[in-house]
This record gives structure tokens, sequence and C-alpha cells, in this order.
């Protein structure tokens, strides 16, 4: 885990720049970061759960060379407020006496020994010369030490555009394989610079390398390899990044190459794949061959490479399966892909053969046997495989409400489980964010986990029900935070909610809150809060896309504006026909800010 005294302050640097943009003077800016870290100071009991969650995580993370005990949180952060001038010295010294007679970290008084910047210092340490171990310990006291994570990052800005210029394979190799072996790395880089720009480069390099005059081409893909392998690796970490392609300016460059998985009939490769697929199969999989030259190496670009070996690896099964090879033949092929040479083309391999196995269960062994020896993680997980027949045909026959089996027999415990147990865990998901919420905590839901359980509109539904029971306790705040961040938090891999809940379920609780008898206040004033919270939520986020990160794509299925339209015009047309609809319209019109943000709301 990075501490937060990592971001924060250059966050809280870049805002006050902003702020200067708009006429607030440096004064008025001390005084509010002052009052600011004056209220934290307070709150000692928030300070020493923060301590504790950074010592378990140094513990954990902390290296042999880095022996010192670990600073406090506030400490930490209140050194790199006063380090980038946001707080002045009187003030830091007035909060943390200790740090009048501090010299800084020992990388930041490393370089001071060197007559040197922090910048300067890591950029001169972290070269090829460095041995793996050292480079490891030197990474590992970067982690430790919130306050060179912005100058590690910049150090590697630098080097990585300068350097996918130039085509410095070499360099980048080094650079790139040290990023993908330490995970931790990435999640520094993540903070401090916007990671895509480093895969665009990437990915320019692959896309225009050319082996054809390299001397020795087998380095050169090895050294490709691993720029590749960092492309996978921050592909798959941050899949935020999931689209097909990456654009800059009118540049456009696709990753989906780098996860190609179809293994194609040899017919039907395309033009560019076919003409070197034979040479290919023959070089790794025929045993009269002498393997891969540098003739093949240089005449085969680093793209069809990967769009070629899952189409492979599927012939080399079935080759194996008509016994056109034996076994000594396919495990000698597949060797050639565990070394550094083509390690690289493996993430589309495996999914290609998970594939294959998965429409083929037991009738593919041989694919079964290539997952097993084409990597030890997949080795292990493909080893360990065991099956409890009797327990998934429960679980089955339950799901599908079944309650007598093949020979007419009544189904054992088919009655055990309550209709909406498939609801235990999302409802418990619900319940303990609400917890956490009660003790000032983040909430937090895990929605992609719980629409696989079941679908997005039922999830909604029950996260109302349970919002509904909360407001009546005077909770209308939190039910808000909540039902804020299920909406409008993009996630990977999960549809948008927003849009979804505006067309489709909210019109079913107006509905319902119609049908109820008695006094429905409460719940007409949450429809509301909810509402303007989650449109002003989505409405901030879409701003901070497009200033910050330059993304005029919608994170959230449609734009703010376009669900406050469509939204004011369905609560006017139903406003004399539905209370609820007419209330919440009063209720966001008159919400100035609110309606200031959606014009449409105007009266």
């Amino acid at each position: 885990m990075l501490s937060p005294s990592s971001q924060l302050p250059r966050l809280l640097h870049s805002f006050e720049k902003e702020l200067e943009g708009h006429g607030t003077v440096e004064a008025d800016w001390r005084a509010a970061m002052h009052a600011a870290v004056s209220a934290v100071l307070q709150r000692s009991d928030l300070l020493s759960r923060c301590d504790h969650v950074q010592a378990q995580s140094r513990t954990r993370e902390s290296s042999e060379e880095e022996t010192t005990s670990p600073g406090s949180f506030i400490r930490d952060f209140i050194q790199q407020l006063y380090a980038i001038g946001l707080i002045d010295q009187a003030f830091a010294v007035n909060a943390d006496p200790t740090l009048a007679n501090d010299s800084g970290t020992r990388l930041q008084a490393e370089a001071f020994e060197h007559n040197c910047t922090l910048e300067v210092y890591l950029e001169s340490r972290l070269t090829m010369e460095l041995s793996e171990e050292d480079t490891r310990t030197l990474l590992h006291r970067i982690r430790l030490d919130p306050g060179s994570h912005y100058f590690f990052a910049q150090v590697v800005r630098k080097r990585f555009t300068s350097h996918s210029k130039s085509g410095d394979l070499e360099v980048l190799s080094h650079l790139t394989k040290m990023l993908y072996a330490h995970d931790f790395a990435l999640d520094i880089l993540s903070l401090h610079l916007k990671i895509t720009d480093l895969v665009f480069e990437a990915l320019g390099l692959l896309h225009e390398y050319d082996c054809e005059t390299i001397g020795d081409p087998q380095t050169a893909v090895s050294h490709l390899g691993d720029v590749v392998l960092f492309i996978q690796m921050v592909l798959t970490k941050f899949r935020s990044i999931s689209a097909p392609s990456l654009r800059r300016g009118s540049k456009v460059l696709r990753t989906d190459i780098l996860r190609s998985s179809r293994a194609y009939h040899p017919d039907d490769l395309p033009p560019d794949v076919k003409l070197v697929f034979t040479g290919w199969f023959k070089a790794i999989f025929d045993k009269s061959s002498e393997g891969i030259d540098d003739t093949i190496l240089r005449s085969t670009k680093p793209q069809t490479l990967l769009q070629m070996s899952p189409t492979l690896f599927s012939q080399a099964c079935l080759a194996r399966q008509d016994g056109r090879i034996d076994n000594d033949d396919l495990h000698n092929g597949i060797s050639y892909f565990l070394g550094p040479l083509l390690n690289w083309t493996l993430v589309g391999v495996v999914h290609g053969m998970l594939f294959e196995v998965q429409q083929r269960g037991f009738g593919a062994p041989v694919q079964l046997e290539v997952l097993q020896i084409s990597g030890k993680r997949t080795q292990v997980a493909i080893s360990s495989l065991h099956y409890d027949i009797g327990a998934i045909r429960s679980i089955a026959f339950q799901t599908l409400a079944v309650k007598k089996d093949a020979n007419g027999q009544p189904m054992e415990d088919s009655a055990a489980a309550p209709p909406d147990a498939f609801l235990d865990f999302p409802r418990r998901e619900i319940r303990d964010a609400f917890a956490l919420a009660r003790q000032h905590k983040a909430p937090r839901i895990d929605v992609g986990r719980c629409l696989t359980i079941t679908t997005p509109t039922k999830f909604l539904l029950l996260l109302w029900t349970e919002l509904c029971g909360a407001a009546s306790l005077g909770e209308t705040e939190t039910c808000c935070r909540i039902m804020t961040f299920v909406l409008i938090v993009p996630r990977a891999g999960v549809p948008p909610l927003l849009p979804l809940f505006m067309y489709n379920v909210l019109p079913q609780l107006i509905a319902a809150v119609d049908q109820q008898g008695g006094d429905t206040s409460v719940n007409t004033e949450l429809l509301a809060t909810i509402i303007a919270g989650a449109l002003s939520g989505a409405l901030h986020l879409e701003r901070a896309l497009q200033t910050i990160c330059n993304e005029h794509t919608t994170a959230l299925g449609q734009p703010s504006a376009v669900l406050a339209r469509k939204l004011a015009a369905d609560l006017r047309a139903r406003k004399t026909t539905s209370r609820t609809s007419r209330t919440i319209l009063e209720r966001l019109s008159t919400s100035s800010p609110f309606a200031a943000n959606f014009p449409a709301f105007m009266t």
C-alpha cells in the first residue's frame, strides 16, 4: 500500500496553481492550508489508524537495507507539504518540532551528499549497470519514501519518452522489465503521471519496429518482448484502460493485438499472417527443423507474431491429437515460448487454450497439457483442479428450482434455501456499507460481484429497499452518499448504472411511492436527494475527466446533461397524475445550485 502523503501534496499543489488563476493570493492559500492541517492534527483517532495501517504495510514491504523504524503518517505528510511550499517552516516546526533538526530521508540525504537534487540522484542510480539485487533494493527504498515517488515518476517518464523516440531497445527493455517485475512501481507511476502516455509510447514502438535491418534479431525481439510485457501488465493491472485502441491527436494505436486469442483455420488466416505461418509451424514443431533462425525473425512483424501464436498452438494440439507430431515435438515447440524470445506472446495463447478447454471440456486433454506447461502459475492452478460433482449438481438444481432428480426422486435440501437466498451477498454488502458510513468511514460495495449474482435492475431495487429503511431512521445523507457511489463510480466490466437508474428504475420507484399510503415525504425527499447528488456528481466527474485527462468519452454511459433533460421532461409530463413526480420536480427546480448546473430544471 502506498502512503497518501505520496500523491496528496502534489494534488494540493496543483489545486493551489489552479486557484491562483482565479485570483486567490498566496497568503489566503497558506492560511487555509494551515487551518486544514491544524484540524487534521486534532483527529488523533484517525491519525493513529493511519499509522497502524502504514506500519503494517511497511513491515510487510520493508527491504533488508531499510531497517529504520517508519515515521508517522502525519510527520511524512507535513514534511512533504513543507518541501513543496504549501506550508511555511514556522508552522511545520510548530506542528512537529522534530522537523527542526530533520535532514530528510536517507535518499534525500544521499542526494545532498552528492550535491544534486533527488531527481538527478535517482536518475544516476537507476542505470543498466545496477545489478538486479541492487535495483530491487533501491526500488523498495523508493517505495518506503513517499517524498521520492514524484521524482521517480519523472525519471521514468523522461527516460521512457527519450528512448522510445530514439528506438533504443536495450535501455527500454531494462526500464520496462524493472517496472513490470515490481508491481508497486506501476502504482507509483499511476499516482504521478498519466500512465496511458507511457503505454502509447510503447505501442508506437511496437507498431513501428522492424527487425529486417537488425544485426541480432534474437536479442532485439527479446528486448521488444519486455516492452510488450510492460504494456500487457499495465492493461491487465489498470482495467479501466479497456479500449481496443489509444488515441493521441490524429494518431490511433491498437491495443487489442496484445490480447489477440483467436485461433484461425490455416486457410482463414489474414494474408500477412498466412505468408509466414507455415514457416513458423515447421521451425517450431517439426523435429527435422533447425529451429527459429534469424531469417524468419526478420521476416515477421511483432504484431504478426502476437496474432499468429494462438493459431500455432491450436494447430499443434490438433497435430498431436492426429498423431502428426509426438509429445517431444509438442514440448520442444512450446519451450521456445517459455523463454524471453517469445514469452511475450503467451497472453493470447493462454486465453485461446482456455477457450478451447471451455468449449470441449474433458475432450481437450492436449490443451490442458499445454496449459500445465505454459507457466508455473497456470501449472499450479490446472494441477489443483478438483470437482465435487454432488455439490455442483445440488447448487445447479437449487438455482433452477428443480425439486426432483432424473429418476423422479426428491432432491435433498431442495427447500433448504429461501427463494431470495441468492441475494444474501448483495444485501450483506449494502448493510456493511452502512455500517462503515455510520463509523464515519468511506463506504464500499463490490458492485461487480453483486452483478454476477443478480441483474443490475434487481440490485438497484434491493439497494433502494435498504435505503428506505435507513432513511426512516434519519440517515438520508448517508443513503445519498452510498447511492451516489454506486451510480457514478466507473467500474471495469460493469455496465453504466446511472442511465439504467434514471430510465428504468426511477419510474418504478416513483410509481411505488405514489401507491404508498400515509406519509410519503421521507421516501420522496430521499429520491430527490439521490437524483440531485447523482447528477451533480456525474457532472463533476465529466468536468474532471475533460479538464485533467482531456477525455471526452462518456464514462457513465450518457452525459449528465442528457439524463437531466430527459428526467425534467418526464417529471413535467407526469406531474399532474403523480404527486411524487410533482414534489421531486419542485424540489429540484427550487435548488439554485442544481438548477444552475442543469438549466432544464429552471422554472
